[in-house]
């Protein structure tokens, strides 16, 4: 084999193993590059799913906020309505008791006005106060004045005449007209006044 065959075979070698170095080299860098691409698509698509996880969780969240909100909004509404409800009927029962205390305590100060009258022989006036104060002690819900009024009713008619009785309305209000508290029992629900309608009628009655 002479020197130039030897070179050539040399050479052969070094061409064929560049050329397989550089393939092994350019295989590598694929496969590099496939494996950066296989990479960046796999950090995307996770990416991608956190993402969408990210969404389905903060979605709800965020809707379940916003109805929390809304039912605190209503809520707070609700308490607002029932706070305002509330202190109306607290209104209401406690204008409905100072009315009642008024009404009683008047009619105590018209049934002392109905004995000065009685004492100085004013039957009429004295009979007309003590209806007067029968009206505030049913309205008041006093019913032991009530009925110690009536008692003292029964004893002034005795001295009144018919038309006494009826000119007290026209003269000096409602609350003085005997027919008038008797239309107010009557229609009473509450049998301790109800009851006492029967009396007092037939007493009316009696009067000339």
């Amino acid at each position: 084999m002479t020197l130039l065959q030897i070179l050539n075979i040399d050479s052969l070698k070094k061409v064929i193993t560049d050329s397989l170095l550089s393939a092994q080299k350019q295989q590598f860098n694929s496969v590099d590059y496939i494996n950066k691409i296989d990479a960046f698509y796999t950090s995307a698509w996770t990416k991608l799913a956190i993402l969408f996880a990210l969404v389905g969780v903060l979605v709800p969240l965020i809707i379940n906020y916003i109805q929390v909100k809304r039912n605190e909004k209503d809520q707070e509404n609700i308490k607002v309505s029932i706070k305002t409800e509330l202190q109306a009927e607290i209104n209401t029962l406690l204008e409905n008791k100072l009315t009642k205390i008024q009404h009683a305590a008047e009619g105590v100060s018209y049934q002392i006005q109905s004995d000065i009258l009685f004492d100085k022989l004013k039957f009429r006036e004295a009979f007309g106060e003590t209806v007067n104060a029968m009206t505030c002690f049913y309205i008041g819900d006093d019913y032991p004045n009530f009925l110690s009024s009536k008692d003292e009713l029964l004893i002034r008619m005795k001295k009144i005449k018919k038309e006494d009785a009826e000119s007290l309305k026209e003269e000096f209000g409602e609350y003085y007209d005997i027919n008038s508290l008797l239309e107010k029992l009557e229609g009473c629900d509450d049998e301790k006044y109800s009851c006492h309608c029967t009396q007092i009628k037939l007493e009316v009655k009696k009067l000339q």
